[in-house]
């Protein structure tokens, strides 16, 4: 993995532990905290975002508006491991358009390599009350992002995004937990 990402990687913690374990990500005392399904009990100030496993991947529908106005209602793969914030696939829904303005780049290193594209800015992504306005979006190149098979999802939401929430992924309720980050 070294190799491919340029940093040094000891493992990725996947589907085998989500879901078998209720998991904390809080960035905030960078830990990860395993809670038995059974005995977790969500607190009251979570924001509360469903979320749906499809084979091992957890997807979410979030509202987003594009600077051309359009709004679409995106299917997102969350993962946690990406570093961008949001990542989307134009071809994947009609009214999802590359936006007016775009810096063309290398978005980065994945497991299946270099993946090229461009960057642009997204008018407002919402997560339950949080939003999110003038974000930094990256959309891939047509086949620089490689995917397994066609799940429907119309791309992933990364880290960028995550870290300023302290998550609480919950398989066995079909959850997404947001609190606030302290950061």
């Amino acid at each position: 993995l070294r190799n491919n990402l340029g940093v040094e990687v000891y493992g990725i913690i996947g589907y085998e532990i989500f879901s078998r374990f209720v998991v904390e990500i809080n960035y905030d005392e960078n830990k990860l905290i395993f809670y038995e399904p059974h005995y977790f009990t969500p607190k009251s100030y979570y924001k509360v975002l469903p979320l749906s496993v499809e084979g091992t991947k957890p997807f979410i529908q979030v509202p987003i508006t594009q600077t051309n106005g359009k709004k679409v209602d995106a299917k997102l793969m969350v993962d946690t491991g990406a570093s961008h914030a949001v990542l989307f696939e134009v071809g994947t829904d009609p009214d999802l358009v590359l936006p007016e303005n775009v810096l063309r780049t290398s978005l980065g290193r994945g497991l299946g390599g270099d993946i090229a594209g461009d960057i642009g800015r997204l008018k407002t992504i919402k997560l339950d009350k949080f939003v999110f306005k003038d974000v930094l979006a990256s959309y891939p190149e047509d086949g620089a992002y490689k995917r397994t098979r066609d799940d429907g999802r119309n791309g992933t939401l990364g880290g960028e995004i995550l870290t300023r929430f302290n998550p609480v992924i919950d398989y066995f309720e079909n959850k997404l937990y947001l609190r606030k980050s302290e950061e």
